[in-house]
C-alpha cells in the first residue's frame, strides 16, 4: 500500500492531497507554538514583572539569550527532521515548551528564569518556520510556496487568539495556576494533532538537491555577496519588529489596559493574516524587493504614530496596519532567496539566513528595553525601531543584484 502511494503520481491541485492534511495539521500547530513561545514573550515579560518583581529590561535581556540559542539550532533542524522525521523532533519540542511554561510558575530565582527560556528555545527550534517548511517541503513540489504560506498563517493567527487567551488564563489564575494550565492545554491539543497528522512518510521526495554541480559550504555561502544581499536588509527591520512585539504590551497596556492592549496585539496579527495572503499573491507578480520596501515604510510610519502617544482609536489604527506586513518580514527573506541564490545552495542557505536573521533580532527586546529605561518612555525605542525598519528599505534596493528587476 505505501508502495502504491509512492508510485502514484501526485495530484497537489487536488485538496485530497494529502499533504493538505499536513498543511492543516501546521497551521494548528503554528497557531500554538507561536503563540507560546513568540507573542507569548510579550505576556510573559508583563506577568513577571509584575508577579516577581524583575525589571523589565532585566527580563527582556534574557530574551536574547533565548533567541541566540534557539538561532543556533536553526541550522541544523532541517537536517535532524530529514534523519529523525518529524513527528519525533516536534512532539519532543512540544513536550520541552510544555515543561519551560510550566517551569516559570516555580521559580524562585532569575537564573531558572535562564533556565526555562533555554528550554523553551529549544522546543521553539523544534516548531519555528525553518521546521515547520522541512516537515511540509517532502510533500509539495509545485505548490510548495502555496502549502507552507498557508501554514504559516498560524503564526499570524497565534497573536490573534492566543495572546489574549494567555492574559485571560494569567489575569483569572494568576502565574501560579495560569501558567501550568497553558502547558497541559499545549500538550493535549497539540500533540494529538502532529502524532495524527505525521504517522504517513511524505509520497514525494524533497527535490532540495536535485543539482548535479557541487554545492558551497556554509562558510563559502556566508561569505557570498548574494547571500548578504538576502540577509541583510532584513537583519536590522527584525531588529526593530521583534523588539516592538515583544514590548507591544507593555507599551499599550498603560493607555488601553491589559485586556485592551491584548486586543490590540490580536488586530497586528489578524492584519497580519490578510496581509500575508495578500502579498504572496502580489509577490508572485511584481518586484518582492519594491514591495518590501514600501511595506517597510509603512510600517515605520505606524510605529511613529504610535511613538506621538494618539487615541484609543489611533493605537488600533497604528496596530492594524503595522500589522499587514507582520509575517512578510519573516517569509520575504526565503522568497527572495530562492529568487537571487544559486539553486544548488538554495536549501542549505535558506537554515543560514534564518540562523543569522535570528541572531540579529534576539537583541531587539534587550534594546528596547533598555532604551525604555533609560528614557522612561517607550517612544524614544519606537523611533529606534522606525528608524532600523527605514534602512531596511534601503538596503533592500541597495543590495539588488545586477541584472535584477
Amino acid at each position: 500500500m505505501t508502495a502504491d502511494l509512492r508510485s502514484a503520481p501526485i495530484d497537489e491541485s487536488s485538496w485530497r492531497h494529502p499533504g493538505w492534511r499536513v498543511v492543516a495539521a501546521m497551521f494548528v500547530l503554528a497557531t500554538g507554538s507561536f503563540g507560546v513561545s513568540f507573542y507569548g514573550l510579550a505576556v510573559y515579560l508583563v506577568a513577571l514583572n509584575e508577579h516577581y518583581g524583575w525589571p523589565i529590561a532585566r527580563i527582556a535581556s534574557l530574551y536574547t539569550l533565548y533567541h541566540l540559542v534557539g538561532a543556533g539550532l536553526l541550522v541544523f533542524i532541517g537536517s535532524v527532521i530529514s534523519r529523525l522525521g518529524g513527528r519525533g523532533v516536534m512532539v519532543a519540542g512540544l513536550c520541552a515548551m510544555a515543561a519551560a511554561i510550566a517551569g516559570m510558575s516555580v521559580i524562585d530565582a532569575f537564573w531558572q528564569l535562564a533556565a526555562c527560556l533555554f528550554l523553551l528555545a529549544i522546543g521553539w527550534s523544534c516548531l519555528s518556520t525553518a521546521a515547520i517548511t522541512a516537515v511540509l517541503a517532502p510533500w509539495f513540489q509545485k505548490r510548495r510556496s502555496l502549502a507552507v504560506g498557508l501554514a504559516l498563517n498560524g503564526a499570524s493567527f497565534a497573536g490573534l487568539i492566543m495572546v489574549p487567551l494567555m492574559v485571560w488564563i494569567i489575569e483569572r489564575h494568576g502565574v501560579e495556576r495560569g501558567l501550568p494550565m497553558l502547558a497541559v492545554g499545549l500538550l493535549a491539543v497539540l500533540v494529538p494533532v502532529v502524532w495524527f497528522a505525521l504517522r504517513r512518510q511524505p509520497p514525494v521526495a524533497a527535490s532540495a538537491d536535485t543539482g548535479t554541480q557541487e554545492r558551497h559550504s556554509l562558510a563559502q555561502i556566508a561569505r557570498s555577496p548574494r547571500f548578504w544581499g538576502v540577509a541583510a536588509p532584513f537583519a536590522l527591520p527584525l531588529v526593530g519588529q521583534v523588539g516592538f512585539l515583544t514590548h507591544q504590551l507593555a507599551l499599550l497596556e498603560p493607555r488601553l489596559g491589559v485586556q485592551a492592549a491584548a486586543w490590540a496585539i490580536g488586530v497586528t496579527t489578524g492584519a497580519g493574516v490578510i496581509g500575508r495572503t495578500a502579498f504572496g499573491a502580489l509577490a508572485d507578480r511584481f518586484d518582492p524587493r519594491r514591495m518590501t520596501g514600501v511595506m517597510f515604510i509603512v510600517q515605520a510610519s505606524c510605529l511613529l504614530l504610535l511613538a506621538a502617544q494618539p487615541g484609543p482609536v489611533w493605537l488600533y489604527v497604528a496596530c492594524g496596519v503595522y500589522g499587514l506586513g507582520l509575517g512578510n518580514m519573516i517569509t520575504m527573506p526565503g522568497v527572495i532567496a530562492y529568487q537571487e541564490l544559486p539553486p544548488r545552495d538554495v536549501a542549505r542557505a535558506i537554515g543560514l539566513v534564518y540562523g543569522t536573521l535570528q541572531v540579529c533580532y534576539s537583541f531587539g527586546p534587550a534594546i528596547l528595553g533598555l532604551i525604555r529605561d533609560a528614557t522612561g518612555s517607550y517612544s524614544p525605542a519606537l523611533w529606534f525601531s522606525a528608524g532600523m525598519i527605514t534602512i531596511g528599505a534601503v538596503l533592500l534596493q541597495v543590495t539588488r543584484p545586477r541584472g535584477a528587476s
